[in-house]
């Protein structure tokens, strides 16, 4: 994936994610901010790399299968903050695995 193109991806899908964070948290700004700072930058400082492009397409293949199935966005929310976080601390161990990896190729008809 060309640097670009991997930035490009990457903000759609954290935007994607800012987006759920905002309809979950609407009330409460200081936790939207708290994620906008702290978790989504720094996710941002990641380099490019099998292990954080598996994390982003797990989550918009997660958002698919949700939208699919009309969960509640809290889900979504909580398990791709989850992947995130972990992708931070622990992405490069090798046993680390995304929790939503298992949508990367999830697709609806």
């Amino acid at each position: 994936m060309q640097q670009k193109d991997y930035e490009d991806f990457r903000n759609n899908v954290l935007d994607l994610v800012k987006e759920k964070v905002s309809i979950v948290y609407k009330d409460d700004k200081s936790t939207i901010t708290e994620i906008d700072d702290r978790l989504l930058l720094q996710f941002k400082s990641l380099p490019e790399h099998e292990v954080t492009i598996k994390v982003l397409k797990g989550i918009l293949g997660f958002n698919e299968y949700q939208n699919s199935k009309e969960y509640d966005v809290s889900v979504f929310v909580t398990n791709s903050l989850h992947d995130l976080g972990e992708c931070i601390k622990n992405g490069l161990e090798p046993w680390f695995s995304p929790r939503l990896g298992r949508f990367v190729d999830f697709k609806t008809e």
